[in-house]
């Protein structure tokens, strides 16, 4: 695993032990929209998407998640609104909770986006994270980059995010 991966991923431990912290569930965009400035700064390329998913017993739900070389992160869906949904935070496609790729369909056919989605898949992602009206993301987004040790500013998230959009997933 690449010094860059790694990094990544002891920011995503950053950001899943703040939700746990604030109980903050359902925060998938949210999520997506912090790792991916993250993963940005420090040189990785990656995806935000945004579409719908599937588990087995459950109807689809809109989610977004972060792609990194076709693998998949998601640490929203350790905390969502149904809590019996949850599973581990997923990091390259295996949920760390079980050890195993995680069972759910990411981007299936595309039936239509909730407002909440919509607004997201809408907006670039700095006034995505700049609008969000419960927590202020921007400086939480540069919080925990700080506590992995990069340094990250509004400006930077501004000048690097502004192009920036959530990809929608319909397969």
């Amino acid at each position: 695993m690449s010094e860059k991966i790694k990094l990544f991923q002891s920011f995503c431990d950053e950001l899943y032990k703040f939700m746990k912290k604030k109980n903050w569930y359902g925060a998938c965009h949210a999520t997506t929209a912090i790792m991916f400035a993250f993963a940005k700064k420090v040189g990785i390329n990656s995806t935000p998407c945004i579409g719908e998913c599937k588990q087995k017993q459950y109807e689809p739900f809109d989610h977004s998640w972060l792609l990194i070389d076709g693998k998949i992160y998601d640490i929203a869906i350790s905390m969502p609104f149904i809590h019996s949904m949850a599973k581990g935070p997923v990091y390259g496609s295996i949920d760390i909770s079980t050890g195993l790729e995680v069972e759910m369909s990411y981007g299936i056919k595309f039936l239509g986006l909730d407002a909440q989605a919509e607004f997201a898949y809408e907006n670039n992602l700095y006034d995505y994270l700049k609008g969000s009206p419960e927590i202020n993301l921007i400086n939480l987004t540069i919080d925990l980059a700080k506590n992995c040790k990069v340094y990250l500013s509004r400006k930077w998230l501004e000048q690097n995010l502004s192009n920036e959009r959530f990809v929608l997933i319909a397969k």
